[in-house]
């Protein structure tokens, strides 16, 4: 499950399209994997025009809409989370999370990497905590030198300070589990570091690493055949460039760019230096060796 990078479409001989909303490319695309941080919500709120736009779509014909989230959580905390927020679950044809694949691999223990996994971990978790479900047979200890294994699921102090635990894990020579690969997120009207920092920091010292959500291609390949849409009719909607946008690339569908998201910040430097959107998109793409076919502030219909 590494972080491969794969580019199969020519392009450079597709610019990047600005978009007011998604009204104006609806006709063109079936099936929709929107992200959920920083393209639905900020952790707290939705954003806004977001109901609107989803309702808006869903009461289209033939239209898939599904979410995919690079969240450590089960599905269920996801769809529970905006239901709170307004978007009931019946406006979902699914929601997919990082987390949840990483539980169903850890339950089925398919071959390679979970074949010879053990059963005891040590959990590197969100300030709230984090235990996997009793029925899956795995023990939690704190002590590291008991353990078979790292889980990672969250962060709950800076990045630096992990790395002691980081190199004992690697004398130990403990594989590391991550449910979650994101780099950083929104959290409101900041942005926070995510646990994917932590996973590139053990690889960076050789510690083995296998990581569940995007830019994989596993759960995008298996939505692909559970909804057997022609990739041409795919769009996926997200605000990483890592992960959203790289995904996507890997596996050749379609993609917007949004930029309320992690990537304000730069985007909104660039355009400071006189770019315009195009410009600004295409200084991006190069940067993290990427595409996107179109761009927007966000959600809109």
């Amino acid at each position: 499950m590494a972080l491969i990078k794969v580019t199969k479409r020519n392009f450079m001989a597709t610019p990047t399209r600005a978009l007011r909303g998604l009204q104006a490319i609806a006709a063109d695309y079936d099936l929709y994997l929107f992200d959920q941080w920083g393209v639905i919500h900020d952790g707290h709120t939705l954003y806004p025009h977001v109901e609107e736009t989803i309702r808006a779509l869903r009461a289209l014909p033939n239209k898939m809409l599904v979410v995919l989230s690079n969240s450590s959580r089960r599905a269920h905390f996801s769809r529970d989370l905006m239901c709170r927020m307004g978007l009931e679950e019946a406006l979902w044809d699914d929601v997919i999370t990082s987390g949840e694949h990483c539980i169903q691999c850890l339950k089925e223990r398919p071959a390679g990497f979970y074949a010879d996994l053990g059963r005891r971990y040590y959990c590197i978790h969100w300030p709230e905590g984090y235990s996997l479900p009793e029925d899956l047979d795995y023990e939690v200890v704190t002590d590291l030198a008991q353990a078979d294994f790292l889980l990672l699921t969250g962060m709950n102090q800076s990045l630096d300070a992990y790395t002691p635990l980081l190199n004992e894990a690697k004398q130990y020579g403990l594989p590391m589990v991550c449910a979650n690969p994101d780099l950083r997120a929104p959290e409101g009207r900041v942005i926070k570091d995510c646990p994917g920092l932590i996973a590139e920091k053990y690889r960076q010292i050789s510690g083995v690493v296998s990581s569940h959500g995007k830019p994989a291609t596993e759960l995008y390949d298996l939505i692909l055949r559970k909804y057997a849409v022609p990739r041409q009719r795919v769009l996926a909607v997200g605000d990483s460039l890592d992960h959203d946008i790289q995904g996507a690339n890997n596996v050749d569908i379609a993609s917007m760019l949004l930029t309320q998201g992690i990537h304000r910040h730069a985007w909104h430097a660039i355009r400071a230096k006189g770019h315009d959107v195009v410009e600004t998109s295409a200084i991006l793409c190069t940067q993290y060796n990427v595409h996107f076919d179109y761009v927007s502030t966000g959600l809109q219909w």
